[in-house]
């Protein structure tokens, strides 16, 4: 009986309790009030009564109540900031809801409860993609549990290779771990390598570039199987001429076996180069300077069509002086067609020359050597033998000095006693050279 009564009593308590909440929110709602934060917070000690007769009990909030009401043991802030309480607290019920984040997103869980109901030890209420994994807590579980692999992966357990769990590419795989396994169960080869086992050729795995191909496997395949030969390079079997399969460039061609074909097909003339067959004057194929060539092909041309006249060379038609072909040095010069044109123009006299028009002297212009100069004074006056400079310094030949050699008191005072003290004319009273008669 006493029970039937407490009930009885809860329930009227409870049914005014809401009742009058009701009209509270009506009544606010129709002057356009808000619910006083005192009067939410009785009725919530109203509704929250450590009477447990009252727990459970469906409660509707009034408006605004999710901005005011304490909530320390499930802070409504960030993705949980939410003012409608009916949002999580469905069916008006408010104590006992299970503060779990799989209560609300277990639609949302990608990992379908395996990882637990914690879900905060990984994500915060901002985001779910705002997450940070420890993989130490997985202790020993498997990344395949969770990450899938990429196609036609190594089946092994990923911490095997997979140390760094924060970048996957990271990795380091023991190829001995493979066995009798061939690299191409894992890895694909370039397009037209060479179709047999990995590990006869690729000894180290940390590079496949580093590798040592025996050519004598491929038995009477020719190079061109797998190697490429340059741009315009002999359409043949390259065994022919390649016999060092280690350097390409260490290889002989027969040019017997182009037949009738021209230089020019494979080779590529220099600048400037005669146009004509090349065999016509090369007949040694190991070397191209080997050569000669007929002057008589080229008719009227002149050899400056081909050949570049050296330095300060004479303007004229080369053939006029060049006869021998072989050798440009053996040629012969006919000065008469220079003119009035001094020797100095095109030859560079010795040091110490004479400074005077050159065919005053040389006559003839075959032999600089062969010439004659007109000196009236003696050469070998006092045993200078012919040594210009003792009488003409400072490369002046227009005029002499006699007093390097003839100086002093005597030399003053003899000639002082003739007469004579003009000293600088010597050549008026010694023109041979010689002291004159008293």
């Amino acid at each position: 009986m006493r029970r039937v009564l407490l009930f009885t009593s809860g329930f009227i308590i409870f049914g005014a309790t809401v009742l009058w909440a009701l009209s509270l929110s009506r009544q606010m709602a129709a002057t356009g009030q808000t619910a006083d934060t005192d009067q939410i917070a009785a009725l919530l000690r109203a509704v929250n009564t450590p009477d447990s007769t009252l727990t459970g009990q469906p409660v509707i909030f009034p408006p605004g109540a999710g901005t005011v009401v304490g909530h320390s043991y499930f802070p409504l802030s960030s993705g949980h900031a939410l003012n409608d309480c009916a949002a999580c607290h469905a069916d008006g019920r408010y104590q006992g809801t299970d503060p779990t984040c799989l209560t609300c997103h277990a639609a949302d869980d990608a990992h379908n409860g395996e990882n637990g109901t914690d879900c905060a030890t990984c994500h915060t209420p901002t985001t779910w993609q705002d997450a940070t994994f420890d993989h130490a807590t997985m202790g020993n579980r498997d990344c395949a549990d969770c990450h899938t692999p990429p196609p036609d992966h190594f089946e092994a357990p990923c911490a095997r290779c997979h140390l760094d769990t924060t970048n996957f590419q990271n990795a380091l795989f023991d190829h001995s771990s493979i066995g009798s396994q061939d690299c191409a169960d894992c890895h694909t080869a370039p397009p037209d390598h060479y179709p047999a086992p990995c590990a006869v050729c690729h000894v180290d795995t940390t590079n496949f570039h580093n590798v040592n191909f025996d050519h004598s496997f491929i038995a009477g395949q020719d190079c061109g199987a797998c190697h490429t030969p340059p741009p315009n390079h002999f359409v043949g079997a390259c065994s022919s001429c390649h016999f060092d399969t280690t350097n390409f460039q260490n290889a002989i061609f027969d040019h017997s076996t182009i037949g009738t074909q021209d230089c020019v097909s494979c080779h590529t003339p220099p600048p400037n180069h005669y146009q004509g067959t090349c065999r016509n004057c090369h007949t040694d194929t190991t070397n191209f300077r080997n050569a000669f060539f007929d002057h008589s092909v080229i008719g009227a041309q002149d050899c400056g069509n081909c050949h570049t006249p050296p330095p300060n060379h004479y303007q004229g038609a080369c053939r006029n002086c060049h006869t021998d072909t072989t050798n440009f040095r053996n040629a012969f010069f006919d000065h008469s067609v220079i003119g009035s044109q001094d020797c100095s123009n095109c030859h560079t006299p010795p040091p110490n020359h004479f400074p005077g028009a050159c065919r005053n002297c040389h006559s003839d212009t075959t032999n600089f050597r062969n010439a004659t100069f007109n000196h009236t004074f003696p050469l070998n006056h006092g045993d200078i033998n012919g040594q210009c400079t003792a009488c003409h310094t400072n490369n002046d030949y227009g005029s002499y000095i006699c007093t390097n050699c003839h100086n002093g008191r005597e030399f003053e005072d003899e000639h002082r006693e003739e007469g004579i003290t003009d000293l600088s004319n010597c050549l008026q009273c010694h023109p041979d050279g010689r002291e004159a008669d008293d």
